[in-house]
């Protein structure tokens, strides 16, 4: 009894910390689920093999800024400019804007910490080619986004 007491008030306090809003609506997610930080990675770690399964951009192109977000927060800045890296997080980043309309969170819809995160690239990467492709991939989110957001460029 006390230990189903104590499971109910650990998952309701994880479920309100968990959440952006300062709504105290009933948290929708299960601790099972996977988060957007497990999508990225497994999609991260697929990409710089190859392509990645369609499964995963089913799920990404749900993310929108998300995608950025978990990006900073699972490869190091180091490591970010490696160019395989690079490369994979620029797929991962394309197409989490793919479908914007899909995106599930109207926060994720603005690409701030996407195109931040692509400035930050463009500035450190070294490589013309793939500075080229830095630029276009943050000229291919604005595109997806200038009818949702309206950002400065």
């Amino acid at each position: 009894m006390r230990l189903s007491l104590m499971l109910c008030i650990v998952t309701s306090m994880l479920c309100l910390l968990g959440r952006p809003q300062q709504s105290f609506a009933p948290c929708s997610a299960s601790l099972a689920e996977p988060t957007a930080l497990t999508y990225v990675e497994g999609a991260l770690k697929l990409t710089k093999g190859g392509p990645f399964a369609l499964t995963y951009e089913k799920i990404l192109d749900q993310l929108g800024d998300s995608a950025a977000i978990a990006i900073l927060k699972l490869v190091e800045p180091k490591d970010l400019i490696e160019p395989e890296t690079t490369q994979a997080c620029l797929v991962v980043m394309a197409v989490a804007f793919s479908s914007p309309r899909l995106i599930s969170r109207e926060i994720d819809k603005d690409p701030k910490v996407t195109l931040f995160l692509l400035g930050y690239l463009l500035e450190r990467v070294g490589d013309g080619e793939l500075k080229s492709r830095i630029q276009a991939t943050k000229e291919y989110v604005e595109t997806q986004t200038k009818h949702l957001t309206q950002h400065p460029k």
